[in-house]
């Protein structure tokens, strides 16, 4: 994969990567309008997709990262700029992630390409667009390129493209960097939710405790 060379250099206080990282969620007021889809899956569970369109025939389909979802600010400013430029966009929320717990045990992870593949077809069966881009953050980002790669040889030819931003391609060494004293507000807020989470689905399912 070849390395572009950027000239990009940012203004200050934007050189500092915590200045960068919470920004976005602490700073931003930009909002906007969703309609949702709920679609069933395959195994008896359920998809939420936040459309936001503008009469586009081409469609930007954006996957957030873990513990995000279509609210998350560098979503929402994500749909807004791409509507912006014409096109419409889908948010998908990942199980668990769309505000209402999901209905299996199962939950969804970075590996979980099944669900990215399901809304696709899902989208391209139930829309008429000419053409789908994703766009992964993070965990979704991990998942864009995971999903392009398994099914590279069954792609639609509806899907033109993935954009993947921060990725954590080595989920161990990205794990390791987490544990760090210097990420440890980022880990606790990551955990206020998976906790949670993970007591639900203790209440749900007992047997599996």
């Amino acid at each position: 994969m070849p390395i572009l060379k950027s000239d990009f250099s940012p203004t200050l206080p934007f050189k500092n990567g915590h200045f960068n990282t919470i920004y976005r969620p602490l700073f931003s007021k930009e909002t906007c309008t969703y309609s949702r889809k709920r679609i069933s899956t395959w195994d008896n569970d359920f998809i939420d997709l936040d459309f936001s369109k503008v009469g586009s025939k081409n469609l930007v389909l954006l996957i957030h990262g873990l513990e995000g979802s279509s609210q998350s600010k560098y979503i929402i400013s994500s749909v807004n700029h791409l509507n912006s430029k014409g096109l419409d966009t889908v948010s998908l929320n990942l199980r668990s992630c769309s505000g209402e717990d999901n209905l299996l045990l199962d939950t969804y992870h970075s590996g979980k390409t099944e669900d990215v593949d399901f809304v696709i077809k899902h989208i391209n069966t139930n829309y008429n667009y000419d053409s789908i881009v994703i766009i992964g953050f993070s965990l979704g980002g991990n998942l864009t390129l995971k999903y392009l790669g398994e099914y590279q040889d069954k792609l639609s030819n509806i899907v033109k493209g993935g954009i993947a931003v921060s990725v954590p391609i080595d989920i161990t060494s990205a794990e390791k960097e987490l544990d760090k004293f210097k990420n440890r507000l980022y880990v606790e807020v990551f955990f206020k939710t998976l906790k949670s989470k993970i007591l639900d689905k203790a209440n749900k399912f007992p047997s599996f405790n």
